[in-house]
């Protein structure tokens, strides 16, 4: 997989690897899903059959990640809470 979608709610994001949905080879296929998820509804990992509010999430943004080039080639959606798109990555750590 080449292309990884990350998504999830703008304030309640699951954080890093957690907000991983799927990835794809195709480029395109990857953008087409990650632009279909927006306005969707998630539900977070070993929720039971009665969910409760905290358990699910609207999913408000979504990036694709190039696994190849290390940056991000899609964004779609709102951005995550705190962080600016011409932000989204770190780029050292010290």
């Amino acid at each position: 997989m080449r292309y990884l979608i990350f998504a999830g709610s703008c304030y309640y994001s699951a954080g890093g690897a957690r907000d991983f949905i799927c990835g794809y080879d195709n480029e395109e296929d990857a953008k087409e899903r990650a632009s279909s998820i927006i306005g969707k509804t998630g539900v977070l990992e070993e929720s039971e059959e009665d969910l409760e509010w905290d358990e699910i999430c609207s999913i408000e943004w979504s990036h694709v990640f190039d696994n190849k080039s290390c940056e991000i080639v899609a964004k779609f959606g709102n951005r995550p809470y705190g962080r600016s798109f011409e932000n989204d990555m770190i780029l050292f750590i010290s």
